[in-house]
């Protein structure tokens, strides 16, 4: 038996995506709340029985460092909807404390039980799994609770080639693909509530902006007098363009900070936007804008398919909008460079340093797409 973790649409998608491995087998999805809400999503699931057992996992309490050491302490008690039992293998994309806890859970059933790490975006291929805080760490050591890069025996991506992680113990690099089958596309598609509205609304965009979840800076404003609705109405502005905003799935309520004549807002933020571009034959000749969103690559990594693409992380570190290193670091320009290594014509793939390059470079893109 199979156990897969997820927390938002896209690692369901992936999850799904990974059941033609298992297709004589059985398989449970844990589903974690602390990312999104993903309740109606597992109803869903449940009626298409593609799993065999879907649990849900509330949000662990992190009040402060007692209540975080009482929950590890008795997480067996503290998730009392899942039923232990004895897995061969346990599919995780990040290694957080939900994550470590139910790995030791399992492995009460099953020490032995194969730990394998599938992509949960652009930091899986050059940070790999999540290593804690070392205060994180100490604790885990403390209370022997452990999941770390030594545990996992195979690690899972769409582009492999892209990979600059040092995995220790001959760790195995596999390739995910996705499922080519029009009914399994069209299944997923009714989980996740995907309208033809909304297929429309992107099959006919120029131009969309991923906002980027930034909930984690609870305390400061990673943004010195700036914001993300600051820069996609500049951009509208000075090019006279209407730009669709896809707010991210983590994000909760944050679509309301985007407002403007030439701004529109996705209804559709809930579904993965790797089955929103799906059938979209056009794809290639839009353009894709974010501060450093996984959404700008993946039709690259998961179809092979080249959309313009304009990175801002570099330009608005640069010009001090941000000194925050989970906006820009040497690993991600590095990251994104193979990315552009990878695309047939690297003219689309672009880092501008400044803002006004990149209004340049959207001009130019512009030309070339109403052609």
């Amino acid at each position: 038996m199979i156990a897969m973790e997820a927390a938002t649409p896209f690692q369901i998608f992936t999850c799904i995506n990974l059941l033609k491995k298992y297709q004589n087998r059985e398989v449970d999805l844990f589903l974690y709340t602390y990312a999104t809400n993903l309740n109606l999503i597992a109803e869903k699931l449940r009626k298409e029985k593609l799993f065999r057992k879907i649990y849900i996992i509330d949000s662990i309490p992190q009040k402060n460092r007692f209540s975080l050491i009482k929950y590890m302490l008795f997480s067996k008690k503290m998730l009392p909807k899942v039923k232990i039992e004895k897995y061969e293998s346990l599919y995780i994309s990040y290694s957080g404390i939900p994550n470590l806890l139910l790995y030791n859970l399992l492995r009460t059933k099953n020490k032995n039980i194969n730990l394998y790490f599938y992509e949960d975006g652009v930091t899986s291929y050059y940070k790999g799994i999540f290593e804690h805080s070392m205060n994180v760490r100490r604790l885990c050591y403390f209370l022997r609770k452990q999941i770390d890069s030594e545990k996992i025996s195979k690690v899972l991506l769409y582009e492999p080639q892209l990979n600059s992680v040092q995995y220790k113990n001959n760790v195995i690099l596999d390739k995910l693909t996705v499922t080519n089958s029009k009914i399994n596309i069209n299944l997923i598609k009714n989980i996740f509530s995907i309208s033809k509205n909304a297929e429309t609304i992107i099959k006919e965009a120029n131009i969309l902006y991923f906002d980027h979840d930034f909930r984690k800076y609870i305390t400061k404003d990673i943004f010195i007098n700036f914001d993300q609705n600051i820069i996609v109405n500049n951009i509208a502005n000075q090019l006279n363009q209407k730009i669709i905003v896809k707010v991210s799935p983590l994000s909760k309520n944050e679509s309301s900070k985007y407002e403007g004549n030439l701004i529109t807002v996705s209804n559709f933020d809930k579904a993965p936007w790797e089955i929103l571009i799906y059938d979209d034959k056009d794809i290639e000749k839009k353009c894709l804008i974010s501060i450093c969103s996984n959404a700008v690559i993946t039709p690259k990594t998961v179809y092979g398919k080249e959309p313009y693409v304009l990175i801002l992380g570099k330009a608005l570190f640069l010009s001090g909008c941000t000194n925050s290193t989970d906006v820009w670091t040497k690993e991600m320009e590095e990251f994104y460079n193979r990315i552009k290594g990878l695309y047939y014509d690297k003219t689309k793939f672009m880092i501008p340093e400044t803002l006004d390059e990149a209004l340049e470079m959207l001009r130019i893109i512009l030309k070339r797409i109403k052609r």
